[in-house]
């Protein structure tokens, strides 16, 4: 059969150096208008061919239905061996028949070369047989088996025709498609560009909405840090520190001096279990001043169970019933001088001094909690809204990455799709931005 639809068309020549643009907007309906015919012609020459090479599959089958009904008389000695091979071949072919290379109704080039490579594919399974296959086949079923191959080679040379089509006629169709997936994929780019666009624009301004009550804020907090309440709330403050550092030194300046009985009464705890009896109060108040002593000392009568506890000590170390070294000796008695005088003295200043701290606490706390609140409220503020607007500025540079790496690829897709697009028009082609109202390609 002759296919004289697969004559390659007569190309128009480009003019040398002619260059004419058009805009993307444009690009589908130019494609349409320019070659909207021939790529009509091209599908239906392709549907044709593929009815064709599908009317010689079914000649093949025809063939293969024709050998299965071939059988010798049940006389000749090679039936049974010669049928088997025939039936393991036919069986082989309707199982290869299941698979039978098909095409959809509106095919895109892909699927033609698909079509053209598995039919290849599919016609070369059908020919394999071993040598011992072919010659029983050949010599037994000679009809048959003339019929087979003479089918197969004609649907092999209409394949052959199809491929000639497909790599010159047809190559339009492919360009075309290419070029109408670079479009598709060059608005997809510039549609992300928009998208970056106004979310840029949204986060800039979620961003200005931020500094804005930031400012109002900061302004807000200003005014406090300048307010008389604040400065009277300083000046309490202070006093407050104050009090506490001179709480500290008078705790220091006890500790000290009671320092000395740890030795002694250490002694006293481990004789009290042996040659010297005191009661449980005793015992407990002893070892309080051993493991805290100015705890003990600070509580309600601690100066007067210490002066007794010094005056066993004393009692106890003038009977020589315990050993103390000289000069610890000396700190106790030196403590017990002190008791009437310097210990009360200190105790009743650091108590005053306690109580005159808790004072100004409570009126803090009950005075400046609510500024102080505020203050904290502000700052928490600023420091979230701080947050936000790192979080805000990190996103809006990775947007402007993006788009940076978008404009690239919309560069180079610019110049793909100028090459496609030359290639299927035989002239220069440059792509405009819509803005330029450039005219269409004629």
């Amino acid at each position: 059969m002759v296919f004289g639809f697969f004559r390659k068309r007569k190309e128009e020549k480009p003019v040398a150096g002619e260059t004419k643009s058009i805009t993307l907007d444009s690009v589908r309906g130019w494609i349409e208008r320019k070659i909207s015919g021939r790529i009509s012609e091209i599908d239906t020459k392709a549907k044709k061919t593929y009815s064709q090479i599908n009317k010689r599959f079914s000649d093949i089958r025809d063939s293969m239905d024709s050998l299965e009904n071939a059988s010798f008389e049940v006389q000749n000695k090679t039936y049974a061996p010669v049928n088997m091979v025939k039936n393991l071949f036919i069986k082989r072919s309707h199982s290869l028949f299941g698979n039978q290379p098909r095409m959809t109704e509106n095919p895109d080039y892909p699927e033609l070369e698909k079509f053209h490579s598995d039919s290849l594919k599919f016609l070369g399974n059908l020919k394999k047989l071993s040598p011992k296959q072919a010659i029983l086949i050949s010599n037994y079923f000679k009809k048959e088996a003339a019929a087979i191959f003479k089918a197969i080679s004609d649907a092999e040379k209409e394949l052959g025709e199809f491929n000639t089509f497909l790599k010159n006629d047809a190559k339009i169709k492919k360009s075309a498609e290419d070029a109408l997936k670079l479009l598709e994929e060059q608005e997809k780019r510039k549609k992300q560009v928009i998208f970056l666009e106004k979310r840029k624009g949204e986060m800039e301004l979620k961003f200005n909405v931020l500094q804005k009550s930031e400012k109002g804020k900061k302004i807000e907090l200003s005014g406090i840090m300048k307010s008389d309440e604040w400065e009277g709330m300083e000046e309490l403050e202070n006093e407050i520190k104050d009090s506490e550092i001179k709480l500290s030194g008078l705790r220091s300046n006890i500790s000290q001096k009671l320092s000395c009985v740890a030795r002694p009464f250490k002694k006293l705890e481990y004789m009290t279990s042996s040659d010297y009896t005191v009661s449980d109060e005793e015992r407990k108040v002893l070892g309080g001043f051993i493991s805290a002593p100015f705890d003990e000392f600070i509580k309600n009568e601690g100066e007067l169970r210490l002066k007794e506890l010094l005056g066993i000590i004393n009692t106890m170390a003038n009977e020589k019933r315990i050993s103390l070294k000289q000069k610890d000796y000396e700190k106790v008695l030196e403590l017990i001088r002190n008791m009437d005088t310097v210990m009360p003295w200190l105790k009743e200043k650091y108590i005053k001094l306690s109580k005159d701290l808790q004072s100004k606490k409570e009126r803090f706390e009950t005075k400046y909690s609510d500024i102080l609140e505020r203050k904290r409220d502000i700052e928490k503020f600023l420091n979230e809204t701080e947050e936000k607007k790192r979080f805000i500025t990190s996103e809006i540079k990775k947007m402007e990455q993006e788009k940076k790496k978008i404009q690239k690829d919309i560069t180079e897709g610019k110049t793909k799709l100028e090459k496609k697009l030359s290639d299927i028009s035989g002239i220069n082609i440059k792509l405009v931005e819509n803005i330029n109202k450039t005219p269409e390609i004629k």
